[in-house]
């Protein structure tokens, strides 16, 4: 069987997932940050830690759904092997 993969697709979405969940953590640490050196700033400690929650936790999908192995489309290529076309 003949199976068609749209790798730029899946590299587009690899690499997402890496930025996103690097700029996470980012964020995440900024607000830690801001939160113990200025803890008047309150609110925007607050404000980064949900955004950082936000973007670590798209990254963290999308890492486990394009990067890991074995992916979506890795299973079904060997599932599929065995039948004719």
């Amino acid at each position: 069987m003949r199976v068609n993969t749209n790798e730029r697709f899946i590299a587009q979405k690899a690499r997402l997932g890496k930025y996103s969940s690097i700029a996470g953590l980012a964020i995440l640490t900024g607000g830690m940050v801001i939160n113990f050196a200025k803890p008047e700033l309150f609110e925007l400690s607050l404000f980064a830690l949900v955004a950082g929650f936000g973007v670590a936790s798209i990254g963290a999908y999308n890492v486990t759904r394009w990067v890991k192995p074995p992916r979506g489309d890795e299973v079904l290529t060997k599932s599929l092997k065995g039948l004719s076309n």
